[in-house]
């Protein structure tokens, strides 16, 4: 599951760290023989692997043997290393266990002082020579004239409509199933007490404007709540995005959504309250989206300002009241 999850993504090269833990042999040869049909199909898969039969080891190009503190003992292809290894010791020819006959060997020479140092023997070989020309080559570790220097057009692969329009997209779904930012039905709560009220006393004025504020005041303290915990839930991803380039800060602005929850929230306060006029709609719809806008902006301060949630909503309490 977690490979085919990773191959979703059609990656060029895979990192895979011990595919076959806790399966049998026959499991383990039946998952190998499927990383083997990806590599096949182009990819480079990085793969270590845990003590394998000689039929699972047998499935990789290239061995790469580290000693403990990072040394390298091997690195070449495959067949090179059983031609090696199996002519290396009478001990190592005498076990069916392939990769157990290597750790034997270099466990054995360490704990009987047996004088072969293999991370020098291969440091001195004639392979690390030939790896160590191969690196060498234009093209590989330095520059070569003859290979144009990667240029990139821009600075992001996507430009900046598609990538506002994804993260709209995005971010419309993730508000929408949020239950915090369904606050619409208190306005039509609101909008039904003050549907009644006269507009020709001062009494009904009084309570036409009390209503006014009340739902100004819910509603932002309201966004100001819901932004605390869904900012600090989305950190961790608004930070390994804006660590690759993936999107412009400026894409990932919080406007369209305060305004379109503005916009439900001043249709039904109008309508209710009996208000008329396209101008007065707009001036009242842009109030009610800026005041939502400022709580929700501090909101995202404490959230990404402070350690924790807990101290963000904490601050948040004391800041509200």
């Amino acid at each position: 599951m977690s490979i085919g999850v990773e191959l979703v993504a059609q990656p060029s090269v895979l990192f895979l760290d011990e595919p076959t833990r806790g399966l049998n042999a026959r499991f383990a040869k039946l998952i190998m023989d499927g990383i083997r049909k990806v590599a096949n199909s182009g990819r480079t898969i990085i793969c270590t692997i845990y003590q394998p039969s000689y039929e699972v080891f047998s499935v990789f190009d290239n061995l790469l043997l580290l000693k403990r503190g990072g040394e390298t003992v091997f690195s070449a292809n495959l067949v090179k290393t059983v031609g090696l290894w199996l002519s290396t010791s009478k001990k190592c020819k005498e076990c069916n266990h392939y990769l157990k006959n290597i750790t034997l060997l270099l466990n054995s020479n360490a704990s009987e002082g047996g004088g072969i140092d293999f991370v020098q023997r291969f440091n001195e070989s004639v392979l690390k020579a030939q790896l160590c020309a191969i690196l060498a080559e234009e093209g590989v570790r330095r520059p070569s004239p003859h290979v144009p220097a990667l240029v990139f057009g821009r600075k992001r692969a996507a430009p900046s409509v598609i990538q506002m329009k994804l993260l709209t997209q995005r971010f419309f779904k993730m508000y929408r199933g949020f239950p915090s930012t369904q606050h619409h039905n208190s306005c039509r709560v609101l909008g039904l007490v003050g549907s009644g009220l006269s507009t020709t006393s001062y009494q009904g004025i009084s309570s036409g404007l009390g209503i006014i504020f009340v739902a100004f005041q819910f509603q932002g303290l309201v966004s100001f709540n819901a932004a605390i915990p869904f900012a600090f839930n989305d950190r961790a991803a608004f930070y390994r995005e804006r660590s690759a380039q993936t999107y412009s800060a400026l894409s990932y602005f919080v406007i369209p959504y305060v305004f379109t929850n503005g916009l439900i929230i001043a249709a039904l306060l109008f309508v209710f309250m009996g208000f008329t006029g396209l101008a007065k709609f707009i001036l009242f719809w842009r109030a009610v989206s800026l005041s939502v806008l400022i709580d929700v902006y501090t909101g995202h301060l404490l959230a990404f300002a402070l350690p924790n949630i807990v101290m963000a909503v904490l601050t948040g309490s004391v800041v509200s009241a």
